[in-house]
C-alpha cells in the first residue's frame, strides 16, 4: 500500500515537471515567434529608409524560415504528448472532421495560452485565431454560448 502510494507520488512528480516543461516550451516558442516577427519588421523599415543591399532580403527570408519551421512544432508536440497522452486520439475519434491544423489549436487551447500566445506560436494575427475558432467550433458542433477552451480542456 505504501509502496503504491510512493509510485503515486513520483508519478504525480513525474507528470507536474513535464507539464512545466511543456509549458515553458510553448512559452519559449511564443516568444521567440514573436522576436523573429519584430526582426523581421524591423528589418523591412531599415532596408525601406536606406539604400541596403540584398543582404536584408535574405535575412528576411532566414527568419521567414525558422518561422515556418515544423521542428519547432514537432518538439512541442513531443512534450504535449507526453503530458496529455491520448488527447490527439480523443479529439481525432470524437471530432472526425478536424485537421491537424485544428488539432494544433486544440492543443494549444488544452493549455489555457491565451489568444496572443497562441497566434505568436502559430506565426499568425489573433484575428486569424479568432478566425480559426469559428470553423474548429462548427466542426464540434459547439454554438457561441459554450466556452470552446473548456470543452477542449475536458477532452
Amino acid at each position: 500500500m505504501k509502496k503504491n502510494k510512493v509510485i503515486r507520488e513520483n508519478l504525480n512528480k513525474d507528470l507536474e515537471y513535464k507539464t512545466k516543461e511543456l509549458t515553458t516550451h510553448a512559452l519559449h516558442l511564443a516568444k521567440k515567434n514573436e522576436v523573429l516577427n519584430d526582426l523581421k519588421e524591423k528589418a523591412k523599415v531599415f532596408k525601406a529608409d536606406t539604400n541596403a543591399d540584398p543582404g536584408y532580403q535574405m535575412l528576411i527570408q532566414t527568419i521567414n524560415f525558422d518561422l515556418q519551421d515544423d521542428n519547432n512544432w514537432e518538439n512541442f508536440r513531443k512534450y504535449f504528448e507526453e503530458v496529455h497522452k491520448d488527447f490527439n486520439a480523443n479529439a481525432q475519434k470524437k471530432y472526425p472532421n478536424i485537421t491537424p491544423n485544428d488539432l494544433r489549436l486544440m492543443a494549444l487551447l488544452k493549455m489555457n495560452l491565451s489568444s496572443k500566445e497562441i497566434a505568436n506560436i502559430l506565426n499568425i494575427s489573433s484575428d486569424g485565431i479568432k478566425k480559426a475558432r469559428q470553423p474548429l467550433r462548427k466542426k464540434m458542433g459547439i454554438n457561441s454560448n459554450d466556452s470552446l477552451e473548456a470543452i477542449v480542456i475536458a477532452i
